[in-house]
């Protein structure tokens, strides 16, 4: 009987490269994914670490040249006004029409 040895391969296929990349790709995604959802739910009973708001408010916000709230507290809330009387018009409306 005939023992077939198959030789050693001395170079990596395109293939191997390119699954090992994109396994390495999508395990970085899911970590990184598992961090933000991990930030994002978070209460005052367990607030945001320091470093993650340094992070994000200061070097990330400066890089993609994001400033800070360039509205003042009553623009937020006569935004929140209008929304919800937008709202009950909306609702009026439909009403309207169904009656």
């Amino acid at each position: 009987m005939t023992i077939m040895y198959f030789k050693k391969c001395d170079f990596i296929l395109c293939s191997v490269v390119y699954l090992t990349c994109t396994m390495a790709l999508g395990a970085l995604s899911v970590c990184l994914t598992v961090l933000v959802l991990n930030l994002h739910h978070r209460d005052n009973e367990r607030p945001v670490p320091a470093w993650a708001q340094t992070l994000v408010l200061d070097y990330l916000g400066s890089v993609l040249c994001v400033t800070g709230n360039q509205y003042g507290a009553q623009d937020t809330q006569r935004v929140i006004a209008a929304a919800q009387e937008n709202v009950e018009v909306c609702k009026l409306v439909s009403h309207r029409r169904i009656s």
